[in-house]
């Protein structure tokens, strides 16, 4: 079992994943046709909330572990996930 880790200055957010995936799975986690669960809007609305609704101007994440021959399948698949947010 691996991890799935976005972290924000003092916030993060884990999630447990199957081992040997290389994509962090839970970016974006639609519950229903309007909900997402995901560690991505979890992080948004911590920070919406804690800086007195201000929106991050950009947003930085930084992935390891992901093989050279994945590395293209694995960024559009999360920027897909993180758009979706």
């Amino acid at each position: 079992m691996y991890l799935g880790v976005v972290k924000q200055k003092e916030w993060a957010s884990v999630r447990a994943q199957s081992s040997h995936v290389e994509m962090i799975d839970a970016l974006f986690k639609s519950v229903s046709p309007k909900k997402d669960k995901g560690m991505i809007r979890e992080l948004l609305i911590d920070f919406y909330q804690s800086t007195h609704k201000l929106k991050p101007k950009h947003i930085l994440i930084s992935r390891d572990g992901v093989s050279e021959s994945m590395f293209d399948r694995v960024l559009n698949i999360e920027l897909e996930q993180i758009m979706q947010v």
